[in-house]
């Protein structure tokens, strides 16, 4: 197996020894919700177990009398987790090349620093940002055109999608978004390019075949990293759905009886993102906590909100939310105290997502993102003089108390 981080595909990295540079890694995006999340180390045993007490333990009467009330038992259900979804990372690194990197005389970056801190951080956006935001199912993006051949473009049918797409990924295409993964393409492309906003505001990702040769892309399918097709944690979306849940188990719990206390709020579109969050916030009434909930939109939304609040000279901000949170927060009255409405550059542009973010937590086996060191921190590579590094992640989202969060469509 040859070692990815060579001394000669990393040239530019080797400078002269005088050579003043900013190494900061431009392509890093921010995940707030996600490092806001609580992350807890306690996934251990068969499964965890969620109680979830809910509705009235007697009738009330009037009067006594010999018929009523009729005996009437509590209403008690729990959410069983009982599996983690699994994420690895591979680090090869060329041994020659990293002794060379080790010193500042010649050189000014150690590859095996560089590419650690860069494995770390795409697996912390994929559980932090894509996945923390999705279903399960792990679409990153929608064709607008077909892709076909050893090399092609095509657009996004959403522009905010492009901060999920980086040089160099392996992308697999489906017609379906989720439940079919024998409709997978056999094609297999790798992002050769990424312009993020075109003359006409669209973002355009160009491809090369990785492998495969006659299962082309089609108008509208689903992209999808290699590998990742429902295999994700079940983030926002799942547990506050955009329709009503039928009877089929959520993990273990039948959510059609009591939907909003069991899968969240859905609003209704009432013009403007404005009115939409106010209406949301006003049906779901007891459940909505200013202290503790917060409005989370896309950064395109954010900017159409902050346009609406000014033309009627309501735009202002939270600044002490704003530090916590790291973005900028709008803050704006409702019913029942003032709104605080805060951007994630992984947000669906679809909703407007209302999150009591502090009963959201991330279980996981062992930290969130560590080192697969139960022998060895490094494996070398058998025909070649290089080393591989292993990362892991175990673990699963879980909101067990969905009548506090709530979601309404942005058309």
């Amino acid at each position: 197996m040859t070692a990815a981080s060579t001394r000669t595909a990393l040239t530019k990295m080797f400078k002269d020894r005088f050579f003043q540079g900013d190494l900061t890694r431009w392509g890093d995006i921010m995940t707030p919700l996600g490092d806001l999340i609580a992350k807890k180390d306690d996934f251990y045993g068969n499964n965890l177990i969620y109680p979830f007490n809910y509705g009235d333990s007697g009738d009330i009467y009037p009067s006594l009398d010999a018929v009523n009330p009729v005996a009437q038992a509590g209403r008690f259900d729990k959410w069983t987790i009982d599996d983690t979804t699994s994420m690895y990372g591979r680090l090869t690194l060329d041994i020659p090349s990293m002794m060379r990197s080790d010193r500042d005389v010649g050189s000014y970056i150690k590859i095996k620093t560089k590419e650690t801190l860069g494995i770390l951080r795409k697996m912390k956006e994929q559980r932090l940002g894509v996945q923390v935001w999705g279903d399960g199912a792990c679409d990153i993006g929608r064709a607008e055109e077909a892709v076909t051949g050893a090399s092609d473009s095509t657009t996004l049918t959403v522009q905010g999608d492009a901060v999920k797409f980086k040089l160099g990924m392996k992308i697999q295409a489906n017609a379906t978004r989720t439940g079919s993964a024998v409709g997978l393409k056999t094609d297999v492309y790798q992002v050769s390019k990424v312009e993020r906003m075109t003359s006409a505001g669209k973002a355009k990702v160009t491809f090369t075949r990785f492998s495969g040769a006659a299962d082309d892309w089609a108008i509208n399918d689903y992209l999808y990293n290699y590998g990742f097709y429902d295999s994700a944690m079940k983030g926002i979306q799942a547990w506050v759905p955009s329709a009503t849940p039928s009877a089929t188990a959520f993990f273990g719990m039948d959510r059609s009886d009591e939907p909003e206390m069991k899968a969240g709020w859905r609003g209704v579109w009432q013009g403007s993102i404005r009115e939409t969050i106010l209406h949301l916030v006003s049906v779901m009434g007891q459940y909505f906590s200013p202290q503790f909930s917060s409005v989370w939109v896309s950064p395109a939304n954010w900017f159409r909100l902050s346009q609406e609040l000014l033309s009627i000279g309501c735009l202002t901000f939270n600044d002490e939310r704003s530090k916590e949170f790291g973005t900028k927060v709008i803050t704006f009255a409702a019913p029942g105290g003032d709104v605080n409405v805060a951007s994630d550059p992984f947000c669906p542009n679809t909703d407007a997502f209302l999150l009591r973010h502090g009963d959201i937590e991330i279980v996981t086996t062992g930290p969130l993102i560590h080192l697969a060191n139960e022998d060895l921190e490094a494996l070398r590579l058998s025909n070649s003089d290089g080393l591989e590094i292993r990362y892991r992640s175990l673990a699963q989202m879980v909101v067990p108390y969905p009548f506090h969060c709530g979601r309404a469509p942005i058309s």
